[in-house]
């Protein structure tokens, strides 16, 4: 058994306004996430993990708010265009 585990993972999701009529355009999420677990022993580990978000798009005077699921089932909004948990 390895001692050390690395994983990354990325996301892109893209939200569209659900008429024309709206007068908004679409919002564009890029996230990033990163994760190490050392094994300590048969039963015990650490493990770390990190998260970034960027949204864009938006029309003017409006932006997305970057939100990241925070648990236990709470999404935590950011109040600017990024965010990071």
């Amino acid at each position: 058994m390895p001692a050390l585990s690395l994983g990354a993972a990325y996301s892109y999701t893209v939200r569209k306004p659900t008429t024309v009529a709206a007068g908004k355009s679409k919002y564009n999420y890029h996230q990033f996430g990163v994760q190490a677990n050392y094994a300590l022993s048969k039963h015990t580990d650490l493990r770390m993990s990190g998260v970034m978000q960027i949204a864009s798009g938006g029309s003017t005077g409006e932006y997305p708010a970057a939100a990241i699921f925070n648990p236990p089932g709470t999404y935590g909004a950011s109040s600017g265009t990024g965010d990071s948990w």
